[in-house]
């Protein structure tokens, strides 16, 4: 992925090393490998796609997301480090909608609830929690992303009323948000 920042041919080449992998070698997509102790599909949303973002990077995750998931990747699948998270929560942190929506496809829709109102053991902060905390604090440029991907949360069931460990729900971080303008499109939203 951090070639496709700055080689956008490599999308490519990654691909093919990727399905070499998987198809010849038979490496497990639900695999838990690296000091993290990750799945390959969380590795895939894990970091953003730029500052401002690369096309490149975000085709690739993509592709990479896709082919995992026709191959057999879990999205409810956990991490062991750092913070036991899955792939729903993990995308929804760094605000990767297109994935979010590829893995409603692979699972059922209590299972995709489920994992949207998961309350993660490091911090409670649910996948919902993620997006709206993200939402308020985004550049100008990324507000928008994480507000559509906040109404699609919710209409896939994302609650608003589920505290953290500190006690703070999704509303009440929406409530705080000290832009009027985002503050008033996330609360209708919630």
């Amino acid at each position: 992925i951090k070639k496709a920042f700055t080689e956008p041919d490599s999308i490519e080449a990654t691909m093919a090393a990727i399905k070499e992998l998987v198809e010849e070698k038979k490496a497990d997509v639900n695999r838990l490998g690296g000091p993290l102790q990750q799945p390959p599909l969380i590795v895939t949303v894990t970091g953003n796609n730029g500052n401002p973002a690369v096309k490149s990077v975000r085709d690739l995750r993509n592709a990479i997301a896709e082919y995992l998931l026709e191959m057999g990747a879990d999205p409810v699948k956990h991490e062991m480090h750092p913070m036991g998270a899955q792939t729903i929560i993990r995308a929804s942190v760094f605000n990767h909608l297109d994935i979010l929506k590829m893995c409603a496809k692979y699972i059922s829709p209590e299972a995709l609830t489920d994992a949207i109102n998961e309350i993660p053991v490091v911090n409670g902060l649910t996948a919902l929690h993620d997006s709206v905390l993200r939402a308020t604090m985004a550049a100008e440029d990324k507000i928008e992303g994480y507000i559509e991907q906040c109404r699609w949360l919710v209409e896939h069931g994302g609650k608003s009323d589920i505290e953290d460990f500190s006690g703070i729900t999704q509303r009440n971080i929406a409530e705080n948000c000290k832009k009027e303008d985002v503050r008033k499109r996330l609360l209708k939203i919630l």
